[in-house]
């Protein structure tokens, strides 16, 4: 979400109506989702574009296994890469 100084500015020195995009509404198959937009912004209007579920959670894993990839290069042990061995102690988050 933008920054309130970023909405400000549009609505102030542009003076243009203020809209906001979320790329990845995933979170809209919450059933509690719609109250608590209500709640924050009662005055929002959502565009929402759906496409076929089988597509979108195809489209998602091969996301996540991209992820996971990227975070295996950077050789970062535990939820950015995969774990290390059993038995062995990750170096992150460090030991109090």
């Amino acid at each position: 979400f933008p920054l309130q100084a970023a909405k400000w500015f549009h609505k102030r020195i542009l003076r243009r109506p203020f809209v906001c995009y979320d790329g990845c509404a995933q979170y809209l198959t919450a059933p509690w989702v719609p109250r608590l937009i209500r709640a924050a912004t009662p005055a929002a209007r959502l565009i929402v574009c759906v496409r076929d579920p089988v597509l979108q959670n195809v489209s998602w894993w091969r996301f996540e296994q991209a992820a996971m990839a990227w975070g295996e290069s950077l050789h970062i042990p535990g939820p950015f890469g995969r774990s290390p061995a059993p038995g062995v102690r990750s170096p992150y988050p460090p030991a109090d």
